[in-house]
């Protein structure tokens, strides 16, 4: 980076588990871009390489091809089995920076909290 350039902010992937004592009723990977205006598909093929491993780990299966592409378009997706609801869900900030977090969440409906 020369010194007349403004540093790139790094994106951020989080992931978080919720529930009660020993069970699991949401899992959720979020990854916040910092400057939208960037290309961030190597950020968002990270976000998709988790969501594979998490999605797997779950259902013993691989991640539907819609599910992938909604992530990978940073498009809003929502899809339900017998035994969970997966949502993708794009959040667009409103900072001069056009920064933006995609959240890929589990909710199981079985031990959903009331």
């Amino acid at each position: 980076v020369a010194l007349n350039e403004e540093p790139l902010r790094p994106d951020t992937l989080t992931y978080m588990v919720l529930g009660e004592q020993l069970v699991a009723t949401e899992l959720h990977l979020g990854l916040k871009i910092y400057y939208g205006e960037y290309d961030s598909s190597l950020s968002l093929i990270d976000l998709l390489n988790c969501a594979e491993v998490l999605f797997e780990s779950v259902f013993g299966d691989v991640l539907p091809k819609e599910i992938k592409a909604a992530i990978l378009k940073s498009h809003n997706y929502t899809f339900s089995n017998t035994l969970a609801t997966i949502r993708i869900e794009k959040s667009i900030w409103t900072n001069k920076d056009q920064g933006y977090s995609i959240d890929f969440k589990i909710t199981h409906h079985r031990h959903k909290p009331v």
